[in-house]
């Protein structure tokens, strides 16, 4: 099983390197966001590459685990991201910030990848 999970995270990264995957997966991590009541602004620039939006998408993580903790509970619950890899990241990543920044970007891809897949078939 893990190593189930293991290749689709890197087939999702792999992904990234197509502009419109790219481009529907930032678009699913805006549209969880404001399922939550947040609304994210990105500049052009952000969405140039999966590490820029990371590091956009962990600044915004960040002031939110300051200002209101309880809507990424919210959030982790509505993209089904696991509570314990939620913990882990809370209690051992250097900057959990950016490691929830990169779960939620890996799930929104998976999302987006499933759709695309199962699109195509129909």
């Amino acid at each position: 099983m893990r190593n189930l999970q293991d290749l689709n995270k890197k087939e999702i990264i792999k992904r990234f390197a197509e502009e419109s995957f790219a481009s529907a997966t930032f678009e699913q991590v805006k549209n969880d966001f404001l399922k939550v009541g947040i609304e994210i602004q990105f500049k052009d620039e952000h969405y140039v590459t999966k590490e820029a939006f990371t590091q956009q998408l962990g600044g915004e993580i960040d002031a939110i685990m300051r200002e209101a903790p309880h809507i990424l509970t919210q959030l982790f619950y509505l993209v089904d991201l696991p509570e314990n890899q939620v913990d882990i990241m809370l209690s051992e990543a250097n900057n959990p910030a950016l490691e929830l920044a990169d779960a939620l970007l890996i799930r929104a891809g998976q999302k987006v990848y499933f759709k695309q897949k199962y699109k195509l078939k129909h």
